[in-house]
């Protein structure tokens, strides 16, 4: 499927600002070096999100983005003239994207809240989207319902997270992570406890889960079970990232990737 190329240069290519004195500069740092490392992935999956919000909702839509963190996906939307707003559930992660926004002189910012309380009204926007949030969050149905409830009728809801048949992401949750915690996480421990609720996970999130991360179907299933949405697209994001793998090693590469439309 052919996707459009994003603007050049990407934002995290730039010079982005970061403030020695927010506490979560190291994870700016971190996150921009990890993104860095891999921007041509980055590029792609930028113009995956890019062309799909244009496809089913315009030039112009309104993009919230959930969970948003530095704030990465949703500045790269708005410098492509979407009206795009993150949610974070740490203040000062939403510091940091007001901060890059006004650096790049971009309309975009992020709002403090709980994803299960979604601060905007019904309907409010065109397009809903999350990456890397729902394996992590503490009520999934609830964090479901509420993206729903302020997307539009018709609205896109996109969602792309952790997939469990991925070795690359295998190997790294059951080895490499436990190596990173000196075994506060990761291994056969998370594989058998991963859907728990834990308090304070990562000393920053007051309620969530530990890289509960779920299969392609494990998402078509859960998405045909819902009345308020209608499935477009389910299954991975290789099909736009590693167009040049063979189809059939789609599911075991790149994220869980849902499309879908509300009712």
């Amino acid at each position: 499927m052919q996707i459009m190329a994003p603007a050049d240069p990407l934002l995290v290519s730039r010079d982005w600002p970061v403030d020695p004195v927010n506490p979560k500069a190291a994870i700016l740092q971190r996150r921009l070096v990890k993104t860095r490392a891999r921007l041509e992935s980055w590029r792609r999956e930028v113009a995956m999100v890019e062309t799909l919000i244009r496809r089913h909702c315009g030039d112009t839509a309104r993009v919230l983005d959930v969970a948003c963190g530095t704030g990465f996906g949703l500045l790269e939307l708005s410098a492509r003239g979407f009206q795009a707003v993150g949610v974070d559930a740490d203040s000062r992660l939403c510091t940091m994207v007001s901060d890059a926004a006004r650096h790049f002189g971009i309309r975009a910012g992020s709002v403090a809240g709980d994803a299960c309380r979604l601060p905007f009204a019904d309907n409010s926007f065109d397009v809903v989207m999350s990456r890397s949030f729902f394996e992590h969050v503490y009520d999934r149905e609830l964090a479901m319902t509420e993206q729903i409830r302020v997307v539009r009728k018709g609205g896109l809801l996109l969602i792309l997270d952790g997939n469990l048949l991925n070795p690359r992401l295998l190997l790294d949750l059951l080895v490499m992570y436990p190596l990173r915690t000196k075994g506060r996480h990761g291994g056969i421990v998370w594989l058998l406890t991963k859907r728990r609720v834990h308090r304070n996970l990562y000393g920053y999130l007051p309620r969530g889960r530990d890289e509960d991360v779920k299969t392609p179907r494990w998402w078509r299933r859960m998405i045909q079970s819902r009345t308020d949405c209608e499935l477009v697209e389910s299954g991975t994001s290789a099909r736009y990232i590693h167009p040049e793998w063979p189809r059939v090693l789609h599911p075991f590469l790149g994220s869980c990737q849902v499309v879908a439309l509300k009712r």
